[in-house]
């Protein structure tokens, strides 16, 4: 069943995937959230860009939160009553998030112009990033429009 989100009908979709945290995961989510776009009705580029930005995120996850060791990232995309949802979650080291995002989800000046971080946030409409020595989660915040 959908729901009505001014003239038009947004299906809920909902996915959660554990993936090794290795190159491959990039392309899994991407996918998952290319299909999960198309169901819901965005327009293309709009989904192109939703897609660029958790890839961008799954890869940090990916390159960053474990070092030499394996770990594994959770990735959940959750589209309901009009708003996308995307979380990518690991429990790899984590970083120094405050330096990057204020609390409200808002960049910071030291988040570099050229960043993927700051790209990613750019596509959504807010980014909460949560890290620390369990690990990171970045949540990412749509308001479908069409």
């Amino acid at each position: 069943m959908g729901t009505t989100s001014g003239l038009w009908t947004v299906q809920a979709a909902s996915k959660r995937m554990e993936l090794a945290a290795t190159p491959d995961a990039v392309g899994a989510a991407g996918a998952v959230l290319a299909r999960i776009a198309a169901r819901v009705g965005l327009a293309p580029e709009e989904g192109r860009r939703l897609v660029a930005a958790l890839c961008e995120i799954v890869l940090n996850a990916c390159t960053y939160a474990y070092g030499a060791r394996r770990g594994a990232i959770v990735v959940r995309i959750d589209c309901r009553h009009g708003v996308l949802r995307m979380q990518v979650a690991d429990s790899g080291r984590g970083f120094d998030c405050l330096a990057y995002f204020n609390a409200d989800g808002s960049p910071t000046s030291r988040c570099s112009p050229d960043s993927g971080l700051l790209a990613a946030a750019r596509a959504v409409d807010r980014m909460y990033v949560q890290s620390g020595g369990d690990g990171t989660r970045v949540t990412m915040v749509k308001r479908l429009h069409q």
